[in-house]
């Protein structure tokens, strides 16, 4: 059992480490200056108490998001 247990936890940290690669990079390309970069991110919310967070559509460009 303990085997499998890792494995698990093996394939949670590759989904989590590739979209943290995902988000840089898409960051990166948004400070170099290239348009129409478009990802997804959690973003708190207080507007209801039982959905801390929600997933939000974004533009990234230089020093600015949409």
């Amino acid at each position: 059992m303990d085997l499998l247990n890792q494995n698990k936890d093996k394939g949670y940290a590759i989904v989590q480490a590739y979209a943290a690669v995902k988000f840089a990079d898409a960051c990166l390309r948004g400070l170099r200056g290239d348009a129409g970069v478009v990802e997804c991110a959690f973003v708190a919310s207080e507007v209801f108490f039982w959905k801390p967070f929600f997933v939000r559509i974004f533009t990234l460009a230089i020093l600015t998001f949409q």
